[in-house]
């Protein structure tokens, strides 16, 4: 990505984030049931405020911090359009999973002797009685299936279990943004040294810490860009917003600005 790309990027940037509030400032209506709507309009609202935020990092120079940011917004991305290719189940047990969780962290506290109110425990055990054979672990649903009693912790440790996020990226066609981008951000997110490798200066005085080059504030705000577009066109396919217009506007006044 082109320095001289970077003036043209945060100019279509702020149009699109202010187009987006516009929009999600409207109520829009969705059915209870439909998990995928759900899960797509907490994503992009997310997304915004990434983006956003992307924007303003990338403004004052802060290039390493706005690549931390891009990377979970393509994960975000990716995560959305993976369980949309399966939008029966895969947004259910997305949303369903926060049961588990609070399930987990109530037996939890009542293992170090807390008082969970009742109301609460009430309301997870419904939740589980609704969706919790959605999420049973192997072991569990062979011995429902044989009559047996089921563990004490019948529930998948994680969900997705049996994908990896590199797996995901591969399955919504985004191999060359995991290979490019969201691995080498990995080594930023989890303070790898190989990720100091652009910021570390020598001289003839010693050593030290170097701004990341604004190529890296370009890189971030282009992927950002891209995972907020394609997060939004799905959902303004789903729930038919009859935005598709719009947004490819957008799309295409962008390209065509980072070709002249």
């Amino acid at each position: 990505m082109a320095v001289n790309d970077l003036p043209k990027l945060l100019e279509h940037t702020g149009s699109l984030v202010a187009f987006a509030e516009k929009l999600l400032a409207e109520r829009i209506p969705y059915e209870e049931e439909d998990h995928l709507a759900f899960m797509g309009l907490l994503s992009v609202c997310q997304q915004l405020q990434f983006l956003k935020s992307l924007k303003l990092l990338v403004e004052n120079d802060l290039g390493v911090s706005a690549g931390l940011i891009a990377r979970a917004m393509l994960e975000s991305m990716c995560f959305f359009k993976w369980c949309a290719n399966d939008s029966s189940i895969r947004p259910l047990q997305w949303r369903a999973f926060t049961w588990v969780k609070d399930f987990r962290l109530m037996r939890q506290k009542e293992s170090m002797g807390e008082i969970v109110p009742c109301a609460k425990k009430t309301e997870i055990s419904k939740g589980l009685q609704k969706y919790g054979d959605y999420l049973l672990s192997d072991e569990a649903t062979k011995a429902k299936r044989d009559g047996k009693i089921l563990p004490e912790d019948p529930y998948v440790k994680k969900w997705p279990n049996k994908k990896t996020i590199r797996e995901i990226f591969e399955e919504v066609g985004a191999s060359p943004l995991y290979e490019m981008l969201y691995q080498p951000w990995s080594d930023l997110t989890h303070g790898n040294a190989a990720s100091f490798a652009e910021q570390v200066r020598r001289d003839s005085q010693g050593i030290y810490f170097a701004f990341a080059p604004p190529t890296e504030s370009a890189t971030a705000l282009k992927a950002g860009f891209q995972s907020f577009i394609e997060s939004f066109e799905l959902l303004n396919s789903h729930l038919q917003l009859q935005k598709g217009l719009d947004i490819s506007n957008f799309r295409q006044q962008y390209v065509a600005a980072l070709q002249t």
